[in-house]
């Protein structure tokens, strides 16, 4: 079994609009790219686990959770606070009954520089009383937000509490978190209710968490959103980080039409809006295609010839932001779906397959340049013949 098409597992090469998938049959390479886009810069975690900034349009290696490293795609989104780093700036501080805080800006930070700011927090009156700061923001009503930040603690009582608030209704209750020595990144997900003036507060109540304490902050960043995204710091105004896209890879002298399998180890996938994975002839429709979407956490495998559905396999509920390995294998009149070591539903046997030289891209996206595809990748392989079971187990064992 040969794979005409590999990315990943290790070996990963990015430039600027490019991300390099290969073909090495016989000892003969050949680069077989995909092209990528990101109007803007973003951010990773890099080999040391430090957070780093690429520029426009660099794929994302992340090393957050792998060693060898997971291609990273996310959707464009906004970091509504303005300040993510510098807490003595745009921020205000409020103390009460005894307590007080006070904001030091300067010490290291996970990205290796020194601009997190560390907050003492001390009280007169132990046991009541107590401080908070706040960044005063305008939420749509009604709306889901995702608050999240690296904290760590440096002494004294581990706990803090964050929440969204103003002063006329309470507002919306956040979550108590207890912090660690390392640096950490923490996130609570919460649903506004009909006020739009709201406060994002760090709150230090003595009545609820008694004691001193000096903790570090860093990157706090807020979406409206339902799930964290990667960090988008900021330093005077909200930031938006533009979506990623990865395409185009392979040609229809690599790709077999009529027999082949598709192989991906994927994780993260939060999204599940038809997300795909597509093999297409180039032409931006959904025909001619051999697909793997993602929809509330189930797979779907679907081989389409002209706009006729060939073949359709559903895998049932799989949790998609823990670590997946999906393979799909095609010919004719035998088509399998296979997940993390199992076949899922059953074969089909009825369906007819594309002529060779049909397919010839391999795209992180639906074919009507939509559903693009958001998670980690971590490997894809492309073969050009089908598998037996035995192989499509082994290969998607985790």
């Amino acid at each position: 079994m040969a794979n005409t098409i590999k990315l990943g597992n290790g070996n990963w090469a990015t430039k600027e609009g490019s991300l390099l998938a290969y073909n090495d049959e016989n000892n003969n390479f050949k680069p077989l790219p995909f092209t990528t886009t990101r109007a803007s810069s973003a951010s990773v975690v890099n080999k040391q686990g430090l957070i780093e900034t690429v520029g426009s349009g660099i794929p994302r290696i992340d090393f957050s959770d792998d060693a060898n490293g997971a291609l990273l795609l996310e959707p464009q989104r906004t970091n509504l606070i303005d300040e993510s780093n510098n807490l003595t700036i745009s921020w205000g501080d409020y103390n009460f009954g005894g307590g007080n805080m006070t904001e030091q800006f300067g010490v290291l930070s996970p990205d290796g520089s020194n601009n997190a700011t560390r907050l003492t927090y001390t009280n007169t009156s132990p046991g009541s009383g107590g401080a908070l700061l706040t960044r005063n923001l305008t939420l749509v009503a009604n709306a889901q937000y995702t608050i999240s930040f690296y904290a760590k603690n440096v002494s004294g009582i581990k706990q803090i509490r964050v929440d969204l608030r103003n002063s006329s209704s309470g507002g919306v209750s956040g979550s108590s978190f207890t912090l660690t020595n390392q640096w950490k990144r923490y996130t609570k997900t919460v649903t506004n209710n009909s006020e739009t003036n709201r406060g994002l507060q760090f709150r230090l109540n003595d009545s609820e968490y008694s004691g001193d304490r000096t903790f570090d902050v860093w990157g706090i960043q807020l979406e409206q959103a339902t799930y964290a995204s990667s960090v988008i710091q900021t330093s005077g105004t909200a930031i938006t980080r533009v979506a990623d896209t990865a395409s185009g890879s392979g040609n229809s002298t690599v790709i077999n039409s009529s027999e082949g399998v598709l192989y991906a180890n994927l994780s993260n996938i939060k999204s599940q809006n038809f997300d795909s994975i597509v093999i297409n002839n180039g032409i931006v429709d959904e025909n001619n295609t051999v697909r793997i979407w993602f929809y509330n956490n189930t797979i779907t495998y679907q081989y389409k010839v002209g706009s006729a559905t060939s073949a359709q396999i559903a895998s049932g509920t799989i949790d998609l932001t823990s670590d997946t390995k999906i393979a799909c294998s095609w010919k004719l009149n035998e088509f399998k779906l296979f997940v993390n070591g199992l076949q899922r539903g059953v074969t089909d046997t009825s369906g007819s397959v594309l002529a060779n030289g049909t397919l010839e891209s391999v795209q992180f996206k639906r074919g009507n340049n939509t559903g693009n595809f958001y998670g980690k990748t971590k490997d894809l392989k492309l073969y050009n013949t089908a598998l037996t079971d035995a192989e499509l187990t082994t290969l998607t064992t985790l």
